[in-house]
């Protein structure tokens, strides 16, 4: 059992090998983003702000086709569920202040990947994966 930490898309996960040939990944992730903007002309002022946040949730199959010594390869079908909320509001001056705010309908994504994963003794090991979306 370890813990991953992927990159991109940004999660963590817990890597589970429940036999030579097979190892279970859940891994969860979160991502929020702010922006804001000023405009300023010699009439008006306006300002926007965009804040967005994603939460998910996902599951990996590891189904090893080749292991000798500290490396493995694999390949790995995964389901992924977010979902998430934008909030924009811009205001311009003289007081005009407008809100919206927007729930996303859930995401489900489907993926495939080929990886390889080396131990660099029994408690460290790194891996890479490159697949379709």
């Amino acid at each position: 059992m370890g813990v991953s930490i992927a990159a991109f898309p940004g999660t963590v996960g817990l890597h589970c090998q429940g036999s030579r040939r097979l190892g279970v990944r859940p891994e969860f992730g979160f991502e929020c983003v702010t922006s804001e903007r000023t405009s300023r002309s010699s009439f008006s002022t306006s300002r926007s702000s965009n804040d967005s946040w994603q939460a998910s949730i996902g599951l990996s199959l590891l189904f090893h086709v080749y292991q000798q010594e500290s490396l493995a390869l694999y390949v790995s079908p995964r389901y992924m569920h977010s979902r998430g909320v934008h909030t924009s509001t811009s205001e311009s001056s003289p007081g005009v202040t407008v809100t919206r705010r927007t729930e996303s309908d859930p995401i489900h994504t489907v993926s495939g990947s080929l990886g390889g994963r080396y131990s660099l003794g029994d408690r460290f090991g790194v891996f890479g994966e490159f697949g379709v979306s």
